[in-house]
């Protein structure tokens, strides 16, 4: 299988942003960018410049190290994240990965009015529902709320996880004890025996579409970091209910004829037809985050 270069990507700017640590998840409200890492205490609210104007803390920053992070073993692993606008109020979820549990079982939800007022609640039923169910490693890396139902994106295996969001929360509450669910696999082609996988993905405005981003990294498991490789963006329509769903993809062009950047997550600033402007999300494994902006067209 090859991939369809149907999408145009042009890489339109570029900025370093050294202060998010391994910047994992981005969002987009209010002309304003919300951007997590998988290792920090804070979720970043910054400018397109890439100015932070405000920092909310969703974790407890007793636990961070002599770098300033929280280390690897005990880190909540944000590497999923949602915008949600319910009965005129907005707020982000924000899931940890379930890749190291209980440490990554949870999800919090932040507020976007003047409060930020953050929640926390666990996904133990949930993770340990879904590992029983694919018997393999769990490692979620993009939420999309779509028509009542949630879609989780999971990485070992490029798996798409739907569930009734009311049904989900009734989980989450402790009414269930489990929860029906439907999945869903998507083929990407592999790079030199490597298969790129799920970093992120986010609601195409006003379509039942949405954008995903894929990363190739050369590691045995989900938990060691490894060699990075190439990174992808494509688009699925969730009204596709094929099991296996092959979706239209390309590749992210490198940058400067720079070494490939790990992109973990996109957000869209604004759409016109088939024509999008987006911001992503690096994690360069220890070196500075980066924000990236481009144009597609589809």
């Amino acid at each position: 299988m090859s991939f369809t270069d149907s999408i145009k990507i042009r890489i339109t700017k570029q900025i370093s942003i050294p202060e998010v640590p391994s910047a994992s998840g981005i969002e987009f409200f209010n002309n304003k960018l919300y951007v997590c890492g998988d290792n920090s205490p804070h979720l970043f609210v910054l400018n397109q410049e890439g100015q932070i104007l405000e920092k909310i803390l969703i974790a407890d920053s007793v636990l961070l190290d002599s770098n300033g992070v929280i280390p690897k073993s005990i880190k909540p692993d944000f590497e999923a994240m949602a915008l949600v606008n319910d009965k005129n109020k907005s707020f982000l979820m924000l899931f940890g990965s379930g890749s190291l549990s209980p440490e990554r079982d949870f999800y919090k939800t932040v507020s976007l009015d003047d409060k930020k007022t953050v929640n926390t609640y666990s996904l133990k039923g949930i993770y340990n529902q879904l590992r029983d169910y694919f018997e393999t490693e769990l490692n979620i890396e993009g939420v999309i709320i779509f028509e009542n139902k949630i879609y989780l994106l999971n990485r070992f295996n490029n798996e798409i996880i739907r569930i009734n969001f009311e049904v989900f929360n009734r989980l989450i509450n402790g009414e269930l004890d489990r929860a029906p669910f439907d999945t869903h696999y998507v083929s990407l082609p592999k790079e030199e025996n490597l298969q790129p996988k799920f970093s992120g993905g986010c609601l195409i405005p006003n379509t039942s579409k949405f954008l995903f981003t894929a990363t190739i990294e050369d590691t045995p498991n989900s938990y060691d970091d490894g060699e990075i490789g190439n990174s992808y963006v494509g688009i699925i329509d969730l009204t596709n209910t094929s099991k296996y769903i092959p979706p239209r993809l390309t590749k992210i062009p490198v940058i400067n004829n720079s070494a490939p950047v790990k992109i973990e997550s996109i957000c869209i600033l604004d759409s016109k037809k088939n024509r999008l402007n987006v911001a992503m999300v690096t994690d360069n494994d220890g070196k500075a985050s980066e924000l990236i902006f481009a144009t597609l067209e589809y």
